[in-house]
């Protein structure tokens, strides 16, 4: 027997498992809407565009340029939106870093605003996608259960990914009102407010 056909074999077996199969067409079903947005996105923006989203996000996909609204139903469906909605930049203490090394490579990368305003689009997009998500979660932690075991676990996990969210929803508003504020012309100081010099 081929080491492939024992890898087939272990993984139908494991395709058998209760719950597996349906997780992975979960999986792939958001795979496909996230792949059939970045081709719409990819036909309204030129290629310099899009290339840019992909660097400021930090990953293979355009994220936050274009949501698919998703109902999320499931404490597994939350937790696999939020590991693809998540720009992983490391732990929280490095997301400083990582948010200004991003906005310096965007001021540098040409005189124009664009590619900077393209980096705040980006942003609030994820903070939008975000505040679906904790709202999903909202959504599935109403519910009645009689096992104190399940709930006890229910309530952890949804704790456990409420605190994900919402530290990196929270830290890109703050960005966002540092930076991009919603109204300027109210601002007393430019102190925390950029300006290009």
């Amino acid at each position: 027997m081929t080491r492939a056909e024992i890898q087939r074999q272990a993984s139908a077996r494991w395709l058998l498992k209760p719950g597996v199969r349906a997780a992975q067409n979960e999986k792939a079903r958001v795979r496909m809407a996230r792949k059939r947005a970045s081709t719409r996105t990819e036909r309204r923006h030129d290629s310099d565009d899009q290339h840019e989203s992909e660097h400021l996000a930090g990953s293979d996909e355009s994220r936050g340029v274009e949501r698919t609204s998703v109902e999320r139903t499931t404490i597994e469906d939350v937790r696999i939106a939020i590991s693809e909605w998540q720009f992983n930049w490391g732990p929280e203490y490095t997301w400083e870093k990582q948010f200004n090394d991003r906005l310096r490579a965007q001021q540098e990368r040409n005189s124009t605003f664009r590619s900077v305003d393209t980096f705040f689009g980006i942003c609030e997009d994820h903070v939008q996608s975000g505040r679906e998500i904790l709202s999903d979660l909202r959504k599935i932690s109403v519910g009645y259960c009689r096992n104190g075991r399940v709930i006890k676990d229910k309530f952890i996990q949804i704790y456990d990914m409420l605190t994900i969210v919402l530290s990196e929803v929270k830290f890109f508003e703050v960005k966002l009102d540092e930076y991009a504020p919603s109204i300027p012309a109210s601002r007393l100081s430019s102190v925390r407010y950029y300006e290009r010099a």
